[in-house]
C-alpha cells in the first residue's frame, strides 16, 4: 500500500479532484481553490492554513501538495473518495455555537479554530468515525485478503478502480442543456417553419390575380417588372417546400402591405 502513483496519473487525478464543486474552498477558512491536503483528515486546505496543520504535528494532521509531493495509492484513494463537503459534514458537525472562520480572519483567530476542530474534537459528534478513516479502514481490509503474490495486482486493480470513480464524478458534474433551451430551439425552428408559407401565399395571390388580369390598376401599380421575378421564385420555392437560407431569399425595395 505504500507504492507510489507515477506522476502521469497523480497529475490526471488531481486535476480532476481538484475540479470538483465539493473542494473549490479550503476546508478551514474558505479561501479559493486550495491545492494543500492534510491526508490524515481528508481535507484540501489553502497555503495559509497548511502552516498551522503542520504546528499540531504529524500525529494528528500530515499535510502534502498536490503538485509537489508524491503519493500512494492509499493517500489518493482517499482524496478520491473524500471530499471537503462531506468531511467538514463530520469535523463541523455541532459548529452552529461557533463562528466559522474565512480568509480574512486572523492568523491568532484561524489557528484557535482550528485547534478547536481538528485538535479538540469540539465539533465532532462523539463515536463517529471520520469519512477518510472509513475509507482507509475498507481499503485496509481489502488488502489484508489479498496473497502476498497478489499485492502488484491489487494496486493496479484498485488504482483502476479509482481511475473510474473519479470519471463518473467528473461526468455527474458536466454541465448539460436545460430542457427549456432545447424545446426553445424546437419551438423557433417550428416558427421558422411555417412563417414562409403564409408569406409566399401572400404574394402568390397577387402575382395570380396579376396573370389573370383580375386585378384593377391600382393592384397592378403593386406588382412591378422589378418585383415580379422574386415573387415568382418564392412561390416556386414553398411549392417544393424548400426553405431557403437567409443568403438566397429575394430582396425587396420599396414598401408595400399584406
Amino acid at each position: 500500500m505504500e507504492q507510489t502513483l507515477d506522476a502521469h496519473h497523480q497529475e490526471k487525478l488531481f486535476n480532476a479532484i481538484l475540479s470538483f464543486p465539493e473542494n473549490r474552498y479550503c476546508a478551514d477558512c474558505q479561501a479559493l481553490n486550495p491545492d494543500w491536503v492534510s491526508t490524515t483528515l481528508g481535507v484540501l486546505i489553502c497555503y495559509k492554513c497548511s502552516g498551522i496543520h503542520r504546528s499540531f504535528g504529524t500525529p494528528i494532521t500530515r499535510v502534502k501538495s498536490t503538485k509537489l509531493d508524491s503519493w500512494t495509492l492509499e493517500q489518493m484513494y482517499v482524496m478520491g473518495l473524500v471530499n471537503n463537503v462531506e468531511s467538514n459534514n463530520y469535523w463541523e458537525e455541532h459548529l452552529q455555537e461557533f463562528s466559522k472562520i474565512d480568509h480574512d480572519s486572523s492568523p491568532h483567530d484561524t489557528m484557535h479554530f482550528t485547534r478547536k476542530k481538528y485538535v479538540e474534537k469540539l465539533f465532532v459528534e462523539p463515536g463517529k468515525e471520520s469519512p477518510a478513516q472509513k475509507v482507509r479502514d475498507q481499503l485496509a481490509s481489502s488488502y489484508q485478503k489479498q496473497e502476498i503474490s497478489n499485492k502488484n495486482a491489487f494496486f493496479q486493480e484498485k488504482l483502476t478502480e479509482l481511475m473510474d470513480i473519479v470519471k463518473v464524478k467528473e461526468e455527474e458534474r458536466a454541465p448539460r442543456p436545460s430542457r427549456s433551451d432545447k424545446s426553445g430551439t424546437r419551438n423557433l425552428n417550428k416558427n421558422k417553419t411555417l412563417f414562409l408559407p403564409k408569406f409566399t401565399k401572400k404574394f402568390s395571390n397577387i402575382t395570380d390575380r396579376k396573370d389573370s388580369q383580375k386585378c384593377d390598376d391600382s393592384l397592378n401599380g403593386l406588382v412591378s417588372p422589378f418585383l415580379k421575378p422574386r415573387i415568382s421564385n418564392i412561390t416556386q420555392l414553398s411549392t417544393q417546400n424548400t426553405i431557403p437560407s437567409t443568403t438566397h431569399l429575394p430582396l425587396f425595395k420599396g414598401t408595400f402591405f399584406y
